[in-house]
Order: structure tokens, then sequence, then C-alpha cells
């Protein structure tokens, strides 16, 4: 019997993967519960009938796998609990409207300024029409490591492009005698496309409590991208925490909701 349960914190997908053992199937013949915190895991190895099936306890079965830890705990208390690892791949495509201002430059005549260049500010200067379109495959592996914590990594690459009409006011820019008032030089555009290749890496904890038909959700991640391979060197690092809520709805046809 397999049943696959989805969580998607910050456009990453977690697949878990249960396959009962014969123990366990005798314990899906009585009610199986959303766990409640630690006693009450939520992820049910059958799709219950009803919302009254939520509420009894399983029958306790023996667990013989490393991960999670406290994994044998919970069998004891008829927790059933998900296969501990797993490995999915994401795709995303992105395309994105970008609004920049106040920008400032770092000027350097020899070649690439230094890192700590100051910068030096370019009000005559407007960047518009900025659209980036990009392409993201991923890999992703995770574990449950506690049987209400999942931890994972993903390894991925961005790339596409960014389209900019940039603008230069060359009054603003270039000396009165070069651009008198009354022969103003007015201003000068042309269209420019910046390429996008990053590596990104992520890693990153999930975990998962349930009460009362409530579930909640608390994620943290740090993700790393390279970009030094592109037209726009650089080097971001990115940490994010998170939290969701959502309420466990179960239909007579056997489908579970959790908007």
């Amino acid at each position: 019997m397999f049943k696959t349960c989805l969580l998607v914190p910050f456009c990453a997908c977690l697949a878990v993967l249960a396959s009962p053992s014969a123990a366990q199937e005798t314990a899906l013949k009585t009610p199986t519960p959303i766990v409640q915190g630690f006693q009450n895991f939520p992820f049910p190895v059958r799709v219950p009938r009803s919302l009254y099936e939520l509420d009894p306890i399983g029958r306790p079965y023996k667990y013989d796998r490393t991960l999670p830890l406290l994994g044998k705990e919970a069998a004891a208390k008829g927790i059933i609990l998900p296969y501990p690892l797993g490995a999915s791949g994401v795709y995303v495509f992105n395309q994105q409207d970008t609004i920049i201002t106040d920008l400032a430059v770092a000027v350097s005549l020899a070649g690439p300024p230094p890192a700590g260049t100051p910068l030096t500010p370019t009000p005559f200067v407007t960047l518009d029409n900025v659209v980036s379109t990009t392409e993201a495959p991923q890999i992703k592996f995770d574990a449950w490591v506690l049987p209400f914590l999942n931890a994972f990594i993903t390894r991925g690459r961005v790339q596409g492009n960014s389209d900019i009409d940039i603008s230069v006011d060359l009054d603003a820019f270039l000396p009165p005698a070069l651009c008198p008032p009354n022969n103003p030089c007015g201003t000068v555009s042309w269209p420019f496309q910046a390429s996008i290749d990053s590596d990104t890496y992520t890693l990153g904890l999930v975990g998962v409590a349930n009460w009362d038909k409530n579930v909640l959700t608390f994620s943290g991640n740090y993700t790393f991208s390279d970009s030094r391979k592109a037209s726009a060197e650089s080097v971001i690092e990115v940490a994010s925490l998170g939290a969701r809520y959502g309420r466990l709805i179960t239909f007579e046809s056997g489908v579970t909701l959790t908007p």
C-alpha cells in the first residue's frame, strides 16, 4: 500500500512515502490518527473516511529503522511513521518585473572594482522595463530526523537573463560647457541584457505539529547562491524563517484538504 503526503514550504516539495509492514497493516484495521504534537503526527498512512476517525490512537507495532530518532517510542504509541528518507526533483520557471531606484555604482578604470569600493550615486541614470526570466531545476534530498522534524538539502541552478532599458540624462551627466541650457543634449537610451547563471545550495528544516484538526508548520532555510560565472558577478546568502497554519478538512469521499 502506498500513500503520498506533500508539504510545500517556500516552493519546495517534501514528498513522504509510507510502506506499512504486516504489523502496521494490522494497526490500520483500527482508525489511524492525525498525530497531535508528538502523539498526533500529521501523516496518516491511509486517508480517514470521516473526521470521526481522527480521534483514536492506532495499535503499537515494532519499528526497526534508525530514523527518525524516537521512532520506536512513536511506534509504541501506535503512530504510523512515514518512510524516513526521500528524494525529489523541483523545476521552477519565473518571470519577474523589477523596479530599480536609487542606483549607485562602484567605478574602476583598471578592471572590476575590488570588494569594498565606495559606491557613487548616479541620479542621471534610470533603469526601466526590467524583466528577468529564469529557469531553476533542483534536486532535493530529505530525511525525517525526528517524528515531527524534517531536514533537507537542495542543489540547483538558476539560468536566464534580465532585460533592462538604460536611460542617461546627458544634461545632468556632462558639464554645462558640453550641454549648455540653450542647446541641451537630452537623454540617450539603449537596451541591455544581463545574463543570470547561479549555482544554488539550500539547507533547511521543517517542523510539523497538529492538534484538534489544526496543522502548524515551521520552516527555516539558508540559501547560498554563487553567480560569479554570470555578467552580474555576486555571491548572495539568504536566511529565511516562516510559519504556516492550516485546518484539516476531510470529506466523506476520502479526500483530505489542509488550507
